[in-house]
């Protein structure tokens, strides 16, 4: 029930127009990837929807989306509305729904939760982890 390193590229493509609209670094692919794995570790039965909302996403690049540059994947999303959606539109396929109202606010969501995208907004420090050994050894004012 895994995702191809095909079907996770294509994953992470979409997901890079969308959390923060810019080529994302390793550690933060490195997040995506993980949400993604983690989720189908907990509901293996819903690796078909990844796999549809992967297939869908390279037809509508025409080939593989990562290949398309980030203007050209950003363009593609406003075009076939593939951001996150309030409601879920009844009218669109199974993928374009799942892709609108599942995938989007996960990988949305596992971005701006993880350390990567805590030091996109200018925090130094990711909760949990130390930040200054000194200011641990000495008194605070």
């Amino acid at each position: 029930s895994a995702l191809s390193t095909a079907e996770l590229d294509t994953l992470i493509a979409f997901g890079e127009v969308i959390v923060d609209g810019r080529p994302l670094a390793d550690d933060a692919r490195a997040t995506l990837v993980e949400a993604i794995a983690a989720r189908l570790r907990n509901a293996p039965d819903q690796a078909g929807l990844y796999r549809g909302a992967a297939r869908l996403l390279e037809h509508l690049a025409g080939g593989r989306l990562g290949d398309l540059d980030l203007a050209s994947r950003t363009a593609l999303v406003a075009r076939y509305h593939l951001d996150v959606r309030v409601s879920a539109d009844e009218s669109v396929a199974d993928e374009a729904r799942f892709i609108r109202t599942g995938l989007a606010r996960e990988l949305i969501a596992a971005y701006w939760q993880s350390a990567p995208g805590w030091a996109a907004i200018g925090y130094q420090t990711f909760p949990g982890r130390c930040g200054d050994l000194t200011r641990y050894t000495r008194q605070e004012s």
